[in-house]
């Protein structure tokens, strides 16, 4: 009952200040809080039961359970922790500033690991599969597509022999167009196998390389079908970057369009680069003669009618199926001429003759598409990054697009993946504040001292500064995952010192204006203090080191977590006592301790 007691206000305080660093998460939008928001609600949810737990169940199981066990191996282990503690403490006494120059030098160095690491929106999953995007030339019929898309299929068999298990073409638009494509684009579908050794980007490489190299003439975009679907979602484009040259004038965007496609090519890391189509679609003018109409008796709207039928058929009314479908019917030619030039008009003579007669045909170039974004004409540049993070890829596309010196009325946009990763920058801006807000508020009503919230925070930037360095050792990319996962281990960092300080508060009530008090206090909390860090560690090390699916998210946040928690847990029993007897200007060579007892705690 007394340990109960004894342990119930910092048990308490510490679940407050999880819950407390969870809770702003919970306001995250978009894809990072579809993401992300169960598993705050899950690890509230389970504090909270944890809670209810152990002011009820625990303590009554534990007086009915437990009972003292006397074991030499554990009281060597806590007698080795509580020397181990102190003498550390001695150290860092003796050479204060070695001590705090390397504290400092490693929270510079997380800081300049975030500041040179790549950086992307969300890591992007392992799906097992590539969707490869094919667009022939403007002006390929159909049939050419087909050929194409039957060619690659034979060539990826050939070339790449047990690496598919399966290859699917997809070509056309369905019924209800959810997936508009032109007639020269066509998607292929490449399952792969389990067993194969490539891994996915070098693969992706080999099968753009291997298609162009037999197929120059074709784009050609490698990407995994669920994230070309997710961009195509959110940007309206299947490519992870969509770089928008906004203005009035198609001539215009076409000609600045170009050359900032020109220098985006350039860039390391980009992939691939797709070219709106504005132009090369073959228009046909028809300019009526109404001398030969009228000479002939040639009724307007008839011949209008006529040329309908020969380009796609006269609509007539739909047909219905025994099961209730609707099949749409165009009255067709029987016999269509080759050219339109040769297409027969009756005339009101009852002879026929041909269109060439009474009427000037003409093909010109005209617009294939005339695409729109935010509300004004745009040439869309589609880019793919492989190789380097997405952020930076666009950052330096930033640079390139700022030094063109573009007329009065144009400008750049940007969508994709950097379009959420600004929103979501924009939504962490105002989290961390409020999350270091709720935490130190936590903070102030247990331990009454502003100085000594300041210096713990001080004390818990090793934490996230050990995540960064862990992210840079394993060499994964920063990204939202582990983002969170920084904020997460900032919090724990804290709750780690408010612990240590709060027993020093305790304890001085005994020992007041003495050292004493600190050093039992940190022999005290080193035991907890550790076993929680390496409970926490042993817990999230099968998802730092996952190879199952969906583990790409998984891993920034268990490294930056694991880190963390291995930092901060040392800077908390290495740096915090002696910034702490500095601040108090209580430390001196002359009354620093050689030696302390083993204190008894009803943890022994």
């Amino acid at each position: 009952e007394k340990g109960a007691i004894h342990i119930r206000q910092a048990s308490l305080f510490g679940e407050m200040v999880v819950l407390s660093v969870y809770l702003p998460l919970l306001f995250l939008s978009g894809v990072e809080g579809k993401m992300f928001r169960p598993m705050v609600l899950t690890m509230m949810f389970a504090l909270t039961g944890a809670l209810v737990l152990s002011l009820t169940f625990v303590p009554w199981a534990s007086g009915r359970v437990l009972r003292p066990v006397q074991s030499v191996w554990a009281q060597h282990l806590h007698h080795t922790l509580q020397i181990g503690s102190v003498g550390l403490f001695r150290w860092t006494a003796r050479r204060p500033w070695i001590a705090m120059g390397g504290g400092i030098l490693f929270v510079l160095a997380g800081g300049l690991a975030l500041v040179l690491s790549e950086s992307i929106f969300l890591p992007e999953l392992e799906e097992g599969a590539l969707a490869v995007e094919t667009r022939l030339p403007l002006g390929s019929s159909l049939s050419q597509t087909l050929t194409y898309g039957q060619a690659i299929h034979h060539l990826l068999r050939k070339r790449f022999p047990g690496v598919f298990q399966e290859m699917v073409a997809k070509v056309g638009t369905s019924e209800i167009p959810m997936d508009p494509m032109f007639v020269e684009s066509a998607d292929l579908i490449l399952t792969q196998n389990p067993d194969t050794a490539l891994s996915r980007a070098a693969l992706a490489e080999s099968v753009k390389t291997a298609i162009q190299a037999h197929y120059p003439g074709i784009f050609i975009s490698v990407q995994q079908p669920i994230q070309m679907r997710f961009n195509e979602l959110l940007a309206g484009a299947r490519t992870d970057v969509v770089v928008r040259l906004l203005g009035p004038n198609l001539d215009t965007l076409t000609q600045w369009g170009e050359i900032l496609a020109d220098r985006i090519q350039r860039v390391p890391g980009v992939a691939d680069l797709a070219r709106p189509l504005f132009f090369g679609a073959q228009q046909v003018v028809i300019r009526w003669k109404p001398e030969a109409l009228a000479f002939y008796g040639i009724n307007l709207a008839e011949a209008q009618r006529w040329i309908q039928a020969y380009r796609m058929g006269l609509a007539l009314p739909p047909a219905m199926t025994p099961e209730g479908l609707r099949v749409p019917v165009a009255l067709c030619l029987a016999n269509p001429p080759e050219t339109l030039s040769e297409l027969a008009l009756p005339t009101g003579r009852g002879t026929w003759v041909p269109l060439a007669q009474v009427a000037e045909i003409r093909y010109v170039p005209s617009f294939n598409e005339i695409p729109h974004a935010e509300g004004e004409r745009a040439y869309a540049i589609g880019v793919n990054v492989r190789g380097r993070g997405t952020l930076s890829v666009v950052k330096e596309i930033q640079a390139l697009a700022d030094q063109l010196p573009l007329p009065p009325g144009y400008r750049v946009s940007y969508g994709g993946q950097w379009q959420n990763y600004l929103a979501a920058r924009k939504r962490l801006f105002w989290i961390v504040p409020l999350t270091l807000l709720l935490v130190g508020g936590l903070m102030y009503l247990t331990l009454h001292r502003l100085k000594a919230i300041l210096l713990i925070f001080l004390v818990s930037l090793a934490a996230p500064a050990g995540g960064m360095l862990s992210l840079a050792l394993r060499g994964l990319p920063f990204s939202l995952s582990a983002a969170i996962g920084l904020i997460s281990v900032f919090g724990l960092a804290t709750l780690q010192s408010t612990v240590l300080l709060n027993r020093y508060y305790s304890l001085q009530r005994t020992y007041p204006g003495s050292l004493r008090a600190l050093l039992y206090a940190l022999q005290e909390r080193t035991r907890p203090i550790l076993t929680t860090t390496l409970i926490a560690v042993v817990g999230l090390l099968p998802m730092a080191f996952s190879q199952q699916a969906g583990a790409e998210v998984q891993r920034p946040f268990a490294t930056t977590v694991i880190g963390g928690l291995l930092s901060g847990t040392f800077f908390t029993l290495w740096l915090l006592p002696l910034f702490y007897a500095r601040a108090r200007q209580k430390l001196t060579p002359t009354n620093t301790p050689t030696s302390a007892k083993s204190v008894t705690t009803g943890a022994r």
